[in-house]
């Protein structure tokens, strides 16, 4: 945990300018009142405290979550990930804008072997299409080529066609560039899989390029078909492009490391300030190529946002195989992404304490408990010492930072690692050790799996799916995604995308 310094602001607070953005608190963000007027927050990623004198506050943070402060203070919280701009332009004065021009805007959609999927976009499109956006739609050597024909009124469409695939990064730079070459400024990526309804949605997450630092923004994605039950039923819940229903900061080893280019819209000229002219898209990359782009963006300075609230539905692969494989495809990219970006990259973050304490915890034997104990009373020896002498938040900190070592050693064992635990456990099977080890594991494969399901459920909601189904395909999900990482690893040979980081 990182404290923040104490930050006393006396002046009136000032009215915010970035008009339908409000600074709203993150829901993991705890508040308290302290006895000399000033407010304390604990929260964010990686943890941190801020503390603020009241004065700098136009009403108290507590209730409802919306901040009355300053824009500058503001960028104080979003930037430590203790608060989120977000969109409040429903009525009144920052009214949703759904009727001026939107000739600045081209959509970018790379094709291959869909045609009714692209098709159904155009049409569902129509309301943004008549308010003056261009549509580009890159053929990624299909089989049969595109024909504006086939989009019905293509009168607002061009189709770029490559006579053989090269992927869909190159699909995309090649639609980016011609659109800059047409004169747009703001460009919305959409995969042909993909649907949109209306065009509130994507004056939601224009409203984030007020804020001059913002270079993308992108929407939740969601099941255009939902279900309950098996398949579909999974990946309504938890898609591998669903980055979940809470706002954030886009940021490596946070719980919104990337978004998906799948549906993402770029501002052009501040990505060009930051990245030069040529390709966005790493052309070479046929997988995790929104990954890079989204850690080179950050590395240059650039602000990313992900903004739940807009949605834009995708049609899901609902055949098991089919899954399995696009989740193994996912993890191929993990040894390029640890070659270009290790700094990025790592399976698991531990602290020496925690995960002694952790493995002594999931060993579940009188001295192993004794162990994990020991090295919690360590650790908040060391958080007491930090905060000054505050109990209650030591303990809440120190049981949160504990749990969280807890489920990311089994998170870690059962997906990235998950080949060579079952390599292991087959191996030592014979053993009273390997014998106790599988038992461990079953438990934490369980366990874990319950706590996905339950937290991937809708906000003060239940669970969308049956929880059988939801363990066995998340066991299956993380053991394919697994398979790819170490296949990766062998093909890059290299393991730096296995290597866990360990600190003091």
């Amino acid at each position: 945990m990182s404290e923040g310094a104490r930050d006393e602001h006396t002046e009136a607070p000032a009215a915010p300018t970035h008009g339908a953005l409000a600074p709203i608190l993150d829901v993991r963000t705890e508040v308290s009142w302290l006895t000399d007027g000033s407010y304390r927050f604990v929260g964010g990623e990686p943890m941190t405290m801020l503390r603020l004198d009241g004065q700098a506050f136009s009403r108290p943070p507590l209730g409802i979550g919306l901040l009355g402060i300053s824009d500058r203070i503001a960028e104080a919280f979003y930037a430590r990930g203790l608060a989120h701009p977000t969109p409040i332009a429903y009525r009144g004065p920052y009214r949703l804008d759904e009727s001026s021009s939107l000739a600045h805007l081209s959509i970018v959609v790379p094709v291959k072997d869909d045609h009714e999927g692209v098709r159904a976009l155009a049409e569902s499109l129509g309301p943004i299409r008549a308010r003056g956006a261009s549509m580009i739609v890159v053929d990624d050597g299909s089989a049969t080529p595109l024909r504006g024909a086939d989009l019905g009124d293509a009168e607002t469409v061009q189709i770029v066609r490559h006579d053989r695939t090269r992927g869909p990064a190159a699909a995309r730079n090649a639609g980016i560039a011609l659109a800059e070459q047409r004169g747009a400024t703001e460009v919305m990526l959409l995969d042909a899989d993909t649907v949109v309804s209306g065009s509130g949605w994507l004056a939601l997450l224009r409203l984030h390029f007020a804020r001059p630092d913002v270079c993308m923004v992108a929407p939740r994605i969601v099941a255009a078909e939902p279900g309950t039950r098996g398949v579909r039923g999974f990946e309504t819940a938890r898609s591998a492009l669903d980055m979940g229903a809470h706002p954030a900061r886009v940021a490596p080893r946070t719980s919104v490391p990337y978004v998906p280019s799948a549906a993402l819209l770029l501002h052009l000229p501040r990505l060009r300030e930051l990245l030069g002219e040529g390709d966005l898209f790493a052309a070479g990359m046929h997988v995790a190529e929104d990954v890079d782009l989204c850690w080179r963006v950050l590395r240059a300075g650039g602000e990313i946002r992900y903004e739940p609230v807009a949605h834009v539905a995708h049609t899901h692969r609902l055949g098991l195989v089919a899954m399995l494989r696009r989740r193994m495809f996912y993890g191929e990219g993990a040894s390029r992404l640890a070659r270009d970006h290790e700094a990025e990259i790592v399976p698991a973050i531990f602290s020496t304490r925690t995960l002694i304490a952790a493995a002594g915890f999931w060993w579940f034997r009188p001295w192993s408990l004794a162990l994990a104990a020991a090295m919690t009373v360590w650790s908040a020896a060391s958080v007491h010492n930090t905060l000054g002498g505050s109990k209650r938040l030591t303990a809440r900190i120190v049981i949160k930072s504990q749990a969280n070592s807890v489920w990311q050693l089994a998170s870690a064992v059962l997906r990235p690692y998950a080949p060579a635990t079952l390599a292991v456990l087959a191996a030592t099977s014979t053993s009273s050790i390997g014998r106790r080890g599988a038992r461990i594991v079953a438990v934490a494969a369980v366990a874990e799996g319950v706590r996905h399901w339950w937290r991937q459920r809708p906000p003060q909601g239940r669970p969308v799916n049956d929880l059988p189904s939801h363990l066995l395909l998340h066991r299956a999900d993380d053991l394919a995604y697994g398979l790819g990482v170490w296949k990766s690893v062998l093909a890059e040979r290299s393991p730096r995308a296995l290597r866990p980081e360990l600190r003091r």
